[in-house]
């Protein structure tokens, strides 16, 4: 691995990670290549922390459907 990929990332690295992951489809896309292992091993890892942050926030959103909305529904039947 590259020295340079190893390397701390600076202040400026991390705003132009973070407003570059901020513009809709470019921000997805560079998202998806950080997370697959391209570039900076602290960008890297932020993006797959990111990853899984994402998976367990909608993993515990279907577990939330799933279970309230049933008992939602039979409160709001007529």
């Amino acid at each position: 691995m590259d020295e340079d990929q190893e390397a701390p990332m600076s202040t400026w690295d991390w705003f132009w990670t973070l407003l570059l992951l901020n513009i809709p489809v470019v921000g997805l896309i560079l998202f998806i290549v950080w997370a697959c292992g391209v570039g900076n091993v602290n960008r890297v890892t932020f993006c797959r922390a990111i990853l899984l942050l994402v998976v367990v926030i909608i993993a515990l959103g279907v577990i939330l459907a799933v279970t309230v909305a049933p008992s939602l529904m039979s409160a709001f039947k007529r």
